[in-house]
């Protein structure tokens, strides 16, 4: 029952889009705020980056492989979870790749 119930989740969720996404949004994130901020910026201008990364990335992904929009929305939304969860706390170990700056 179980293994049932792990296979559907992972049958909805493309992982290779998730860290793609995650990856991007990490990159250009820190880009901006390395070229036009200097400093921290905000959550709500790190979660418009995160919607409109995602926005067009399932959008090129789609055109491309024509995959199912609803598969290509549970793993945007995954990608969220995933990296407040999963790859921020592994980043952090790490100085240099976080997102916050010695003030």
């Amino acid at each position: 029952m179980e293994q049932n119930i792990l296979n559907q989740i992972l049958s909805v969720i493309d992982f290779g889009f998730v860290f793609i996404c995650n990856s991007i949004t990490y990159l250009l994130i820190k880009l901006l705020e390395e070229i036009k901020f200097k400093k921290q910026t905000s959550i709500l201008f790190k979660r418009s980056i995160t919607l409109i990364v995602g926005i067009i990335f399932g959008l090129v992904v789609y055109s491309i492989d024509n995959t199912n929009p609803l598969k290509l929305l549970y793993s945007f939304i995954f990608s969220l979870l995933s990296f407040d969860y999963i790859f921020k706390p592994i980043l952090r170990k790490f100085k240099s790749f976080d997102y916050k700056k010695d003030i």
